[in-house]
Formats: structure tokens, C-alpha cells, sequence
């Protein structure tokens, strides 16, 4: 019986199906890694802040109104900046809560690989006004991902802070609405 040797075209034409289906995979996992946040893509760098605004957004239908108070920024160190209009974001928040608006505040905590992304919303609920947070965690550079969504049990304002008490797994989340200096 007589051996078969592949030919030297054969030989690459293989190697390169190989090549190709390494390729191809690879490209896959990374794919999923990447759109797990479309809204990770579509906001800004942590340093870059826009203004909050008091401005109502139509959403939806026209019956459907989401005010939008902007951000708070803050870095975790203890001595670090708030960035934005702290005061504004928050006083529009809390008044949207209290009249039982729908409105969305984001609050953010930046260190130096990580952004931590609480979204606050107030919405009806079945039984009356009700907070949820959305935590959003981003290790730089990789894709924010959504953690969980919480509905808080109460929220109140003191001088400098909202505070979302028992927003279930994160608990209770003070949010300084006072301009800190670096």
C-alpha cells in the first residue's frame, strides 16, 4: 500500500481553513463581550459631563413624559471632585418625586479603572410613587454591564443629600446633591 502525502497546496489550503475558523471564533466571543451595553457606547467618557436640565423629553406616546434631571458625578476617593450641577440634578429629582413625575437621574462614581452607574427613576407604581436604581458597573476598558435593577423602599432629601434607603442588594445609596471641591 501506498502512502499519501498531501500537497504542498493542499497543505496550505487546510492551514488556512484552520486559520480562518480560529479567526472566526475568536471574533464571536469578543462580539458578545461587547454588545452586553448599548448604552455603555452611547455615553460619555466619565470626565465628560453635560448639564443637567430640568427640561421635560417626550418619550413613548405623547402621554408620556420623562423629566431629565442630568448627572451627579463623584469620585470614590474621599477627597474627590462632584462634577455637574449637583444641587440642580438633585432639587429637580426630588421634586419630581414628590409630585409623582416620572423622571430619571443618573448618579456616578468613578475611580481609577472603574465607573459605578446608578440610574434613578421615579415611576407610578401599583402602590403609588415609587424609586428604582439601575446599577451599572464599567472596569475601563471593557463595556459597562448592567448588574441588576432595584426598586428602592423610600426616598428622602436632607440639605446636601438624597437618599435612597434599602434599593434592595445595594441598599441604601446616599447621593451628595452639595458641589465638593478636589
Amino acid at each position: 500500500m501506498k502512502k499519501k502525502h498531501l500537497s504542498p497546496l493542499r497543505f496550505v489550503s487546510l492551514l488556512y481553513l484552520v486559520l480562518m475558523c480560529t479567526i472566526g471564533l475568536t471574533a464571536c466571543m469578543n462580539k458578545d463581550d461587547t454588545t452586553t451595553s448599548s448604552t455603555a457606547a452611547a455615553k460619555p467618557s466619565p470626565t465628560a459631563q453635560p448639564s443637567p436640565t430640568a427640561q421635560p423629553s417626550t418619550t413613548g406616546g405623547p402621554m408620556s413624559r420623562i423629566i431629565a434631571c442630568g448627572n451627579i458625578t463623584k469620585a470614590e476617593s474621599a477627597k474627590g471632585p462632584t462634577t455637574g450641577d449637583p444641587a440642580k440634578a438633585g432639587d429637580c429629582f426630588w421634586n419630581a418625586y414628590q409630585q409623582c413625575q416620572p423622571a430619571v437621574l443618573d448618579y456616578v462614581l468613578t475611580s481609577v479603572d472603574t465607573v459605578k452607574t446608578h440610574t434613578f427613576r421615579v415611576q407610578k407604581g401599583a402602590s403609588g410613587c415609587q424609586v428604582t436604581e439601575r446599577m451599572q458597573t464599567r472596569v475601563i476598558p471593557r463595556p459597562a454591564k448592567v448588574n441588576a435593577v432595584y426598586i428602592c423602599a423610600s426616598f428622602t432629601k436632607t440639605q446636601n443629600m438624597l437618599n435612597a434607603f434599602n434599593c434592595q442588594a445595594d441598599g441604601t445609596i446616599s447621593i451628595l446633591t452639595a458641589k465638593s471641591k478636589s
